[in-house]
């Protein structure tokens, strides 16, 4: 004969941590140390590249 069927409320129940107390307020783990400002005489295509080797470096 079949073993009885355990009701699912049996399953021992493990409390999911709250996951926003422990995260830190969003944003806060993008932040990088900070680097110089890009120099003001700079075009936006300059500023641009120089944004975009700096992101590839990260990615590294």
């Amino acid at each position: 004969e079949a073993e009885p069927v355990r009701p699912v409320r049996e399953a021992p129940y493990v409390p999911v941590p709250q996951a926003q107390a422990e995260t830190p307020p969003f944003g806060v783990e993008r932040k990088r140390p900070a680097t110089p400002p890009p120099q003001p005489g700079l075009s936006r295509a300059e500023r641009r590249r120089m944004m975009r080797e700096e992101r590839k470096r990260k990615k590294e």
